[in-house]
């Protein structure tokens, strides 16, 4: 399973807005997407500030949720972190969870989040697309792009292996298909 070796240096603020900017990239589809950073949203168990909510706006008028939390921790995310996240966003009614790790995701989180649909997304130095070899997307030279950041989609599949996606600022389809399923 991809996870970084040490987690990558950057701050909050450019880390939220880096995948808040992925998201916004991701909206080529005939349907609205507005994506909020910071925003507060209430629930049964209290208020709750979102890293950052997409609101997509389906033909028909129908409405679909998703919570996006970014973590920045020394540690691969556990289970529980996934366990709390699917309550949180069962609590403030979202129908969709999206969570990026600049540490990466122990595998039974994976489990957990493949199980419950939550879109794991380990947010790495854009240099480290060099050496991923065995994913799904060919190695991209990021050298000539100001400090760039990419990340790998994960999710274990039927097959029973942990899958990645590569995502870049220049390849976001992953996340464009994640929004639309």
């Amino acid at each position: 399973m991809f996870n970084p070796q040490t987690p990558v240096q950057v701050s909050p603020q450019d880390y939220e807005r880096q995948v808040v900017r992925w998201l916004s990239d991701a909206n080529k589809s005939p349907v609205d997407l507005t994506i909020e950073h910071l925003k507060n949203l209430e629930g049964s168990g209290g208020l709750y500030e979102i890293d950052a909510v997409a609101t997509l706006i389906l033909l028909g008028g129908m409405e679909i949720k998703i919570i996006v939390e970014c973590k920045r921790y020394s540690r691969k995310v556990e289970r529980e972190v996934l366990l709390a996240l699917q309550a949180k966003k069962e609590d403030v009614r979202a129908q969709k969870a999206m969570i990026f790790s600049t540490s990466g995701f122990q595998s039974r989180a994976i489990d957990y989040a493949s199980e419950k649909g939550i879109c794991c997304v380990s947010f790495l130095d854009g240099q480290a697309l060099m050496m991923t070899k065995g994913f799904d997307a060919p190695k991209r030279d990021l050298s000539a792009t100001p400090k760039s950041f990419a990340g790998v989609m994960l999710a274990r599949k039927e097959d029973g292996n942990i899958h990645g996606s590569t995502i870049d600022f220049r390849h976001v389809e992953p996340l464009a298909e994640w929004l639309r399923a």
